[in-house]
């Protein structure tokens, strides 16, 4: 079975993401908000392992595309009609440590935290 973990910069960024949905009024209320963000925990913890995977080098630039390119995937996740979630990772085939998460409303993504 495939190990799955997250960075704790996107452990943060999810757990703020519920506070932002509902300041936002994207989620009526925190359960809701809490759902939502927890599909996305729940997707990439169960399904990772088993999704089609492509290389994460579209995702990133310059200097960070040079050293870590090559050893980054990402993959995406449909979670709504009008929103797809991609995770950057890393993995040696068993591990997979998810280095980033964000989705199609980014504008502008120049920055994945690596490390």
């Amino acid at each position: 079975m495939a190990y799955v973990s997250y960075r704790k910069h996107v452990i943060q960024y999810l757990d703020d993401l519920i506070d932002s949905l509902v300041d936002n009024n994207y989620f009526s209320d925190l359960e809701k908000a809490e759902k939502y963000v927890h599909s996305i925990y729940d997707y990439y913890i169960n399904n990772l392992h088993i999704l089609h995977k492509s290389n994460a080098t579209k995702y990133l630039q310059g200097e960070l595309l040079e050293k870590h390119g090559h050893l980054c995937k990402s993959c995406t996740y449909r979670i709504n009609k009008n929103t797809t979630w991609c995770a950057i990772y890393k993995t040696d085939g068993v591990r997979y440590i998810i280095v980033d998460v964000f989705n199609n409303h980014v504008v502008d993504y120049n920055e994945v935290k690596l490390f």
